[in-house]
């Protein structure tokens, strides 16, 4: 088996998705015809146990900012909002592969 050559691109695949957060954030993404639109905010992260306020702290110093570096997503800090970014499709498959064996794999 060859190893890929640009292992960059795949170590920043991995990174983005270890996170439950990040997670989230890029599953709702990739889950943008279903909401019948492509951007959302980060309040509509929270689960009824976590506290939107630490949420979003963590989100806005942390997670978004990573997720941006690699232009997996756009986010206006002053806005909100969150979109698909520039290589949002390269971590769409990988996405698509978690989606199709959730009932197979503990995905937070």
């Amino acid at each position: 088996m060859k190893y890929p050559a640009d292992s960059t691109r795949l170590d920043n695949v991995f990174e983005a998705l270890r996170n439950p957060y990040r997670r989230r954030i890029l599953f709702e993404l990739s889950d943008h015809g279903a909401r019948n639109r492509d951007a959302f905010s980060p309040e509509e992260l929270a689960t009824y146990d976590e506290d939107p306020d630490e949420l979003r702290t963590v989100l806005y110093h942390c997670h978004l900012p990573k997720l941006t570096a690699n232009s997996y997503i756009e986010w206006d800090p002053d806005t909100g909002q969150i979109r698909r970014g520039a290589n949002f499709d390269e971590i769409a498959p990988f996405l698509a592969v978690v989606l199709k064996h959730e009932n197979e794999l503990s995905v937070g």
